[in-house]
């Protein structure tokens, strides 16, 4: 029970930094794509 426990932790936090790396590259995504339609020139 205590190994099942801490192997759920261990898979919620890996999920937990996967969301946030997510959340990054789609913001990066995101500005490059404004930066594309919007051409600072």
């Amino acid at each position: 029970m205590k190994l099942k426990r801490s192997r759920f932790s261990i898979l919620n936090k890996e999920s937990r930094e996967i969301d946030y790396t997510k959340g990054i590259f789609k913001r990066t995504i995101q500005a490059k794509i404004e930066s594309y339609k919007d051409p600072e020139d």
